[in-house]
């Protein structure tokens, strides 16, 4: 609702720009740009307004009065308003002590070849008349969504010149979750483009944030006018909220913007602003947000917010507006998302007030930024995180600064020396981490806007270079397993990684790219998209993967942990290099400051502890086999089978469908004679399965089937021996069968196999061993022997 990102509405293509729009002024440096068509004009900034540009058409009397609109916003039509005309002057002094906003215009940000070019693109497409998500009393209009990363970053190099620092300096998001330093990062490239034709208008609202992540917002409201043919009315105004009972409104009229072809419009969301009644001709607006990035989120207290009243009234709400628009009843769901909204503002507003109530001493009153800066930089990085950072808020951020960070770095006189017992080569991993990063994210975000924490990255280095303390991590398809390796306990769970179904992105927790693991978590939601870590054809899905292990570690060890340790992960026998370096690019994406991938049987191998042995993996996600001669790992003999999963089987992803076949399958300790086997399958009982009744004989087609898959790669490995040291290795193998997974207790498995490998292999070896081993944390038992060798730190691959 309400200018929100939506991912149902009607049609959305992608644009490609035409090369000569794509060039146009991106690439030049401010200086190479002395003649840009485009300017800036402020019209709102921290509580002044002006009105210096003609275009502009401010709706202050000579006699300092203002219109008071009075509106109903699900009521009739926009024709029938009230309007008053009275004195602001104490409302007006109001507005100057609480207003916290900002709105200013671009002249000309396209120019009109490149307005014609989108338009005429756009009328190749059918707009949608958007009455089945919004009443027509409230919104008159119709869209098409457009998605194009190359007119968003075209218009973010034009726009990005001017902000500077001080005009976005404690800018936050609305809504919950939302402390800590944001600052601009681009646009985001989902554009929505609005029709307006004779009638159709727009009423006085705030426009909904678009979440992309717990750290990634967006703030502000980017208004482009494509045109505006014969256009006449259609004005965008600007308000202040006097007071509200429900869905009636009392605003203050600010300011009033006349639609001019090819200008821009920049505000923050919650600023109350309309599209009025376009009296005659055809306005097209392009819209869509800037996007923000918290840069401090590993360092900062988290609130959690997710248990407070408001916020489950503000998710309750917004679930409840969903229903309603599935439901058709369009303007009942406007209210709940109203109100929704509403709640979010006023929890922002509760917390500025707090912070702007904040008594400040006289030196930080007189004193600028760049002189703390100066004063910081004559101490070293320990004294400023343990003395300065701690004293409050405003100091905080300035000893944070990017400027500190790099005279920190390059300061050849200041070199970390508190880090005491490390090596050379480990003090210039940590100052190559921070000037690489630093270099990475200004080619990727630009240099005006600092988008690293220098703080977080130095403290949590040294506590990491320090303590390295790995996470053990076996990423499983059907279970988890992870702790810590100092730990003496493990914690093994179920899979289960999903995608909820969000109409809208407008609230934290419900972001575009969040997911969300836990099985207990995952039954919050009663509609989701199972999210499996590998495809039907065997193919490892890297993103949900590396999701799924960052999310854990949050979760299990708190939201700072991901960067305080390394992770060692035992990798599955399916993935392959290409998918261990694409995992590994990942993670240290997120900030895993230290990766090391072992194979898991290598780990089981460690755990079990022989010299000779044949391991046979029956685990959920499929059938593997390795064996290892004289201690050492032979790659002839690994060979293995996966399963493939049904992604529309809701079961697989839900219950434990391991355990199920365990009660279904049934091995017959004969396969050869027919007529016993029919005669012992008519023997076993029937079971039920999710419901479903299997009977007997079924069970045992389906027990012949596993057993098939088992004997052929215990066989495989076996016949794969390398010819010099062929019967040797076999009778060693044959003696130390090890069966583990969760199949392996399957009725009648390991009779059978015992018994068929002494038909065949009996000649020449007298004592055929198997051993059942069902010990669910044996890979991470393993996991903590091979981090605790003193040559796992040389192991690891280091994000720098």
């Amino acid at each position: 609702m309400n200018n929100q990102f939506h991912i149902s509405n009607g049609m959305c293509f992608d644009y490609n720009l035409p090369h000569d729009i794509s060039d146009h002024h991106s690439r030049l440096s401010l200086e190479e740009q002395p003649n840009k068509f485009w300017r800036v004009d402020h019209i709102i900034r921290n509580s002044s307004d002006s009105s210096s540009n003609n275009n502009l058409s401010t709706t202050r009397t000579e006699d300092n009065t203002s219109k008071i609109v009075v509106v109903d916003v699900l009521e009739n039509d926009y024709h029938s308003k009230l309007v008053e005309t009275i004195g602001i002057s104490e409302t007006q002094s109001e507005y100057n002590k609480m207003n916290q906003d900002i709105c200013f215009q671009l002249k000309g940000i396209l120019n009109g070849n490149e307005t014609d070019d989108i338009e005429n693109l756009l009328n190749k497409h059918q707009f949608k008349n958007i009455a089945d998500e919004y009443p027509t009393e409230y919104r008159n209009c119709q869209r098409l969504l457009m998605r194009s990363k190359q007119l968003a970053h075209v218009l973010w190099e034009r726009i990005k010149p001017h902000f500077t620092k001080t005009d976005l300096k404690n800018m936050r998001p609305y809504g919950f979750d939302n402390n800590g330093t944001w600052v601009p990062i681009g646009l985001n490239d989902c554009f929505r483009v609005t029709k307006y034709e004779k009638g159709d208008y727009f009423k006085p609202h705030m426009d909904g944030q678009f979440i992309k992540n717990d750290n990634e917002k967006s703030i502000l409201t980017v208004l482009i006018y494509l045109s505006f043919h014969g256009g006449e009315g259609g004005a965008t105004k600007f308000f202040k909220l006097l007071s509200k009972e429900r869905t009636r409104l009392t605003l203050q009229e600010v300011v009033s913007v006349t639609p001019v072809a090819h200008d821009c419009l920049i505000f923050n969301h919650d600023l109350y602003h309309s599209g009025e009644t376009v009296i005659s001709g055809r306005k097209y607006i392009l819209r869509t947000e800037i996007m923000f990035k918290r840069v401090d989120a590993e360092s900062i207290l988290k609130s959690n917010y997710e248990q407070s009243e408001e916020y489950q009234q503000a998710k309750k709400l917004v679930d409840e507006s969903n229903m309603l628009e599935k439901q058709g009843k369009v303007k009942e769901a406007t209210e709940k998302y109203l109100e929704s909204q509403e709640i979010q503002v006023k929890h922002s507003t509760k917390l500025f007030m707090e912070r702007k109530n904040r008594k400040m001493s006289e030196i930080e009153k007189i004193l600028p930024e760049e002189i703390f800066v100066t004063i910081f930089s004559y101490l070293t990085p320990l004294e400023i995180c343990r003395t300065v950072i701690p004293l409050n808020t405003s100091i905080n951020y300035y000893a944070r600064s990017q400027i500190l960070e790099s005279i920190n770095t390059d300061n050849k006189d200041n070199p970390f020396r508190h880090l005491g017992a490390l090596s050379s080569v480990e003090k210039s991993i940590i100052v190559e981490e921070l000037k690489s990063k630093q270099k990475n994210y200004a080619a990727k975000e630009g240099a005006n806007f600092d988008t690293i924490d220098w703080y977080n990255c130095f403290m949590t280095r040294k506590n990491f270079e320090n303590d390295f303390c790995a996470i053990l991590f076996d990423p499983g398809t059907s279970l988890i397993k992870y702790g810590l390796m100092s730990d003496s306990n493990f914690t093994i769970e179920k899979t289960i990684c999903v995608k909820p179904f969000h109409v809208h992105f407008n609230i934290s927790g419900r972001g575009l790219d969040d997911i969300v693991v836990g099985w207990h978590d995952c039954y919050n939601y009663n509609f989701c998209r199972p999210l499996p870590l590998i495809t039907s054809s065997g193919g490892v899905q890297h993103q949900t993967v590396s999701y799924l292990i960052h999310q854990t570690i949050q979760q299990a060890f708190g939201k700072d942990s991901i960067r305080k340790h390394p992770l060692l992960i035992a990798t599955p026998y399916f993935w392959s290099k290409d998918d261990e370096i694409k995992i590994t690019d990942i993670l240290f994406d997120i900030g895993i400051p230290a990766i090391c991938m072992v194979p898991y049987y290598e780990l089981l191998f460690l755990y079990y502890q022989m010299e000779n042995c044949l391991i046979v993996d029956m685990s959920r996600s499929g059938l593997y086999c390795f064996a290892m001669y004289n201690g050492k790992i032979v790659k002839n003999c690994e060979n293995g089978v996966l399963f493939e999963e049904d992604p529309n089987d809701k079961n697989k992803a839900l219950h434990d469908a391991g355990k199920n076949m365990l009660n279904v399958l049934q091995i017959l300790p004969v396969d050869q004679n027919s007529h016993l086997w029919q005669e012992l399958a008519s023997q076993v009982e029937d079971v039920y399965s999710y419901g479903k009744e299997v009977d007997g004989e079924s069970r045992c087609v389906l027990g012949e089937n596993l057993y098939t898959f088992v004997i052929h790669l215990v066989l495989s490995a076996l016949d794969s021996c390398p010819q010099e040291c062929q019967v040797d290795m076999k009778n060693k193998l044959l003696q130390n069968i090890i069966v583990r997974g969760g199949l392996s207790l399957v009725n009648g498995l390991i009779p059978r196999l015992e018994n068929d490998l002494k038909k065949q292999f009996g000649t020449y070896c007298d004592k055929i061993n198997i051993s059942l081993k069902y010990d669910p944390l044996d890979t991470m038992g393993g996991a903590k022997i091979y981090a605790n060798l003193s040559s796992f730190k040389e192991k690891c691959i280091f994000n720098v």
